[in-house]
């Protein structure tokens, strides 16, 4: 980290499988926050232990972003905005796209799912939702040669969206019309029926652990942006398609190059090319994820991402014993120039 960038930290929490990134700048009481996910379920103690140790006026988010509603990114964001009262959180804007946000964009009708009634039932919730964008969901048009991103501004932070595109909010208005009727005709036979986790989350045969390139639909809707302060530019990759990432990236013009890329996908092998690579070139990687769930990282991906003589950091925020054993496997040398390290489990700040 730059002095010009001092007042900028980044925290990538446990989360399981998942993700749960939580990012602050500026000085004093100016301080602002921005949460990117918040993990599995299973995950939401960690968020709230670090949610207790801020002052109580300090507990205002700027940005709250759930990026899909995949179990590992949207788990703890349940908990999180069921007890904002008893913890005292504020919100000034949050993006989730549900349905009546994508039909808002003219791709459909749906309905919602638990988070949506969450934040559609509280009138300061509702207020802050999707409120650069609203009634429209958030992503991007399909893009044409010239065309910008669209970029909006939190004090001296600016976020410009990558993904989703239309096309993907469509291909997950489909999917969600669908499993929601399935839903229905079973409770219906089945009084208690619950749907089960992976009709959400785009598991089986077309999932990203199956397949060469990642097809899965919830994946594709992910909200992905590049953070910029002062400077410094972070890539937060939710779990995009790398295809949708290096195309918006060549509409962005970036007056230097990327600090830091959240890896898509955990750093699936599915989500990550080496034209992805080349355009988002970095000299910080993250891979956020325990490896439970489909053994991310990748061994694909650390070979990927470390090949080449320009020196980059990779931060990891488990001691994956996968990792581990690839990293001792594959040393930093010739035609490999990298280090490594691990998020201090005491608060779990990414050293850029």
């Amino acid at each position: 980290m730059t002095a010009a960038t001092a007042g900028l930290d980044l925290y990538m929490l446990p989360a399981a499988n998942g993700d749960c990134l939580w990012l602050e700048y500026g000085a004093g009481p100016d301080r602002k926050r921005i949460l990117v996910d918040c993990g599995t379920e299973s995950s939401w103690p960690a968020l709230r232990a670090r949610i207790l140790r801020q002052p109580e006026d300090q507990r205002h988010f700027d940005l709250l972003v759930i990026t899909h509603i995949d179990g590992d990114h949207i788990g703890g964001a349940l908990p999180l905005l069921k007890h904002r009262h008893v913890l005292g959180l504020s919100f000034g804007e949050i993006w989730f796209n549900d349905l009546d946000a994508i039909v808002a964009t003219g791709l459909g009708v749906g309905e919602g799912i638990v988070l949506s009634k969450i934040l559609g039932g509280d009138p300061a919730l509702r207020r802050a939702w999707n409120r650069s964008t609203s009634p429209k969901a958030v992503g991007i048009p399909e893009l044409k040669p010239g065309a910008a991103l669209p970029g909006f501004d939190f004090g001296e932070l600016r976020v410009t969206l990558l993904s989703p595109t239309r096309r993907q909010l469509r291909r997950l208005k489909d999917k969600w019309s669908k499993v929601v009727a399935e839903l229905d005709a079973k409770r219906k036979r089945q009084p208690g029926f619950a749907i089960p986790a992976e009709k959400w989350l785009g598991g089986g045969a077309g999932s990203a652990a199956c397949a060469a390139r990642d097809t899965s639909v919830s994946n594709g809707s992910s909200i992905a942006f590049v953070a910029t302060y002062r400077g410094t530019s972070i890539l937060f990759g939710a779990d995009a398609f790398a295809t949708t990432l290096r195309k918006s990236l060549t509409h962005l013009p970036l007056a230097h190059p990327l600090s830091c890329f959240k890896l898509s996908h955990h750093g699936s092998k599915a989500n990550l090319t080496a034209p992805l690579l080349a355009a988002a070139s970095s000299r910080h990687y993250l891979f956020s994820s325990d490896g439970s769930e489909h053994g991310h990282p990748h061994a694909e991906t650390l070979a990927l991402v470390t090949a080449g003589d320009t020196p980059k950091t990779l931060h990891f925020n488990y001691r994956a014993q996968h990792v581990l054993d690839w990293l001792a496997a594959h040393p930093a040398g010739p035609g490999r120039n990298y280090a490594f390290a691990f998020v201090d489990a005491a608060d779990y700040r990414v050293s850029l």
